[in-house]
């Protein structure tokens, strides 16, 4: 067994060094079966997806699990093998909020406003008065007052999670992210691609709005 574990790594480090040699469906698979080497296939009738051969993949498949648009449930039981550490994380709270079509994870808190199709990660904080739409929110690996930080909370500095009165359309917010009050992220100039603001963690792929880790959006950003 190990010696078959040692032949696959070695094998895969070969196809992994060929230039430009990034996805296993469009680049690994193709060069092996084009240097000669023997690739078999499995057939599997159960649910696959691709969400990594770009943003827009993984975006539309969270959206279709929102939508509840896949060909399996989360809930059902006897359906649903998914399985994940404990975060000993209290429940959700949800004060006056209107959902629709949204999953929200543990240990979030959301103070009024509208979500629709939506996932909502772990930890995630919301203040009042946001509406997201279409929009992958990852939540955090902690709570604010869980660390100490080298700056106080302030108006270029605000708190991890989304602020009040925010407007948040087709995004994908990464972990750790701080957004100030009265930020609206919905790609208002309607570009497809921008790096633009890269260097403040903003950019646009596909068409989507991406808030990369632990990026901070000052109150009143307009993007």
């Amino acid at each position: 067994m190990a010696q078959a574990i040692v032949l696959l790594q070695q094998v895969l480090e070969e196809l992994l060094a060929v230039p430009k040699s990034r996805d296993f469906g469009r680049d690994v698979i193709p060069n092996a079966i084009k240097s000669g080497k023997k690739v078999m296939a499995y057939h599997m009738d159960s649910f696959w997806d691709d969400i990594g051969g770009s943003v827009e993949d993984f975006y539309n498949f969270n959206m279709a699990i929102a939508r509840e648009e896949i060909d399996f449930s989360f809930s059902e039981p006897g359906q649903a093998p998914f399985y994940t550490c404990p975060t000993n994380l209290p429940p959700s709270m949800l004060d006056g909020v209107d959902l629709h079509s949204t999953i929200v994870g543990p240990g979030t808190f959301i103070s009024g406003g509208k979500i629709i199709e939506s996932i909502i990660g772990t930890r995630s904080i919301i203040g009042s008065g946001c509406n997201i739409a279409h929009s992958v929110v990852m939540g955090a690996d902690y709570y604010e007052e869980e660390k100490k930080w080298p700056r106080a909370v302030s108006a270029t500095y605000p708190p991890i999670g989304i602020g009040k009165n925010c407007i948040i359309d087709k995004c994908i917010i990464d972990k750790n992210v701080r957004i100030g009050n009265n930020c609206q992220l919905v790609n208002k100039e309607g570009v497809h691609e921008s790096m633009d603001r890269i260097k403040e963690g903003i950019c646009v792929r596909d068409g989507i709005l991406l808030v990369s880790k632990s990026a901070v959006v000052p109150d009143g950003t307009i993007i």
